[in-house]
């Protein structure tokens, strides 16, 4: 006769982690949940080989320590399926996991779910060695990448830059993001770093529901690994990266020169860009999508083939909208100027319009944009 291991876990807890779970995408291999329990110290814990999520709150009671690997969507429907609040348990000598759920009809149901035999606990162990970072309350946080992430890639081949560059130093983290056409910047300058340096974290922004509210911690395991916990340490993931060496230098689009520059309402600038990406010209790509900003006297000109839109402007000097210049730019930049926190816009440009000028858009004292004019023929003679 087989032995079994029988026990009971609580449905909320179980639950609560799927749901967590479901924001962590399938990269490199599907998601797998472990399951590891003795008295005292039980997990969940879940990777995609990417990201590693973990909670300490699991809600199992059993006399025998067990280690089980089961899929993610398996368990999925376990808990649609489950209507009370304590499932119980038994494992078999093969690694099945057997769950009997009783339902208001009294009818029993038994859902097996075979343990994936390709892991074991070492594919989910969580470093001990790690250095404390910073800590930082998690709504300020991701509020503040918030204002950055609409510039950061989608893309998922260009692992280098969809993501957020985080600068530590002192008590200041900048948040960097690009996808290649435009660039975001944004600073919080009250953080007590423990170390100055560079990290690197993939679509972090995405993960923010994963963590309990209140205060989070940031610490570093080694170059290429991150660990983010909340307070009471209930809930934390691991993200891995590929470090900052393939990171654009940002720095080359970036100027101190601030005396030209032309000043708009916030909400009329939103509402230009809405238009000119509604009425855009169809092609295939978005890299041939593209519109030119006109400099005229007493404001600048947005226009496309479809859509010409007019707003008013404050120039820092009149004399420059006066020499008729223009700027060509790719549909791609039209994102992310709502999340700039002042009303008033403030366009600086290092050079006067020419071919390859960067126009440096600030809102508040932090945050900060940078657009990448497209190929431009028509200003080069200018």
């Amino acid at each position: 006769m087989s032995n079994k291991i029988t026990g009971t876990i609580e449905t909320k807890p179980l639950n609560d982690f799927i749901k967590k779970a479901g924001y962590i995408k399938d990269r490199f291999r599907k998601k797998i949940i472990f399951i590891k329990y003795k008295v005292g110290d039980s997990r969940f814990l879940l990777t995609n080989g990417d990201v590693y999520l973990y909670s300490k709150e699991t809600g199992i009671d059993c006399k025998e320590e067990f280690e089980l690997a089961l899929g993610y969507t398996r368990l999925k429907s376990l808990c649609r399926y489950a209507n009370k609040e304590i499932i119980r348990f038994e494992i078999e000598d093969n690694d099945t996991l057997s769950v009997k759920l009783i339902t208001f009809a009294l009818k029993g149901v038994n859902i097996s779910i075979e343990h994936v035999i390709d892991y074991s606990y070492k594919d989910f162990q969580i470093p001990k060695k790690r250095k404390k970072l910073f800590e930082i309350d998690k709504k300020k946080f991701f509020d503040f990448l918030d204002v950055v992430a609409h510039a950061r890639s989608n893309e998922t081949n260009r692992f280098n830059i969809n993501g957020f560059l985080l600068k530590l130093s002192n008590q200041n983290i900048t948040a960097v993001a690009t996808n290649g056409y435009k660039l975001a910047l944004n600073k919080i300058t009250d953080v007590k770093i423990k170390e100055n340096k560079d990290t690197f974290m993939p679509a972090i922004d995405s993960y923010k529901n994963v963590l309990c509210e209140g205060i989070i911690h940031f610490y570093s395991i080694d170059e290429k690994q991150i660990l983010l916990t909340d307070e009471i340490n209930t809930y934390g993931f691991i993200m891995k990266h590929e470090g900052t060496a393939s990171f654009p230098k940002y720095e080359s689009v970036t100027f101190e020169d601030r005396n030209t520059f032309i000043k708009v309402n916030k909400n009329e600038l939103y509402n230009a860009f809405k238009i000119i990406k509604d009425f855009h010209e169809e092609t295939e790509r978005d890299t041939n999508k593209t519109f030119r900003i006109y400099f005229k006297e007493e404001c600048i000109q947005f226009k496309t083939k479809y859509a010409e839109v007019d707003i008013n402007c404050e120039y820092s000097d009149k004399k420059l909208g006066a020499e008729g210049r223009s700027l060509l730019f790719g549909i791609q930049i039209i994102s992310g100027f709502e999340k700039l926190t002042s009303d008033v816009i403030t366009l600086f440009f290092e050079k006067w319009p020419n071919e390859y000028n960067q126009i440096l858009i600030q809102g508040g004292v932090e945050d900060f944009m940078y657009f990448m004019p497209a190929n431009d023929y028509e200003n080069r003679e200018k």
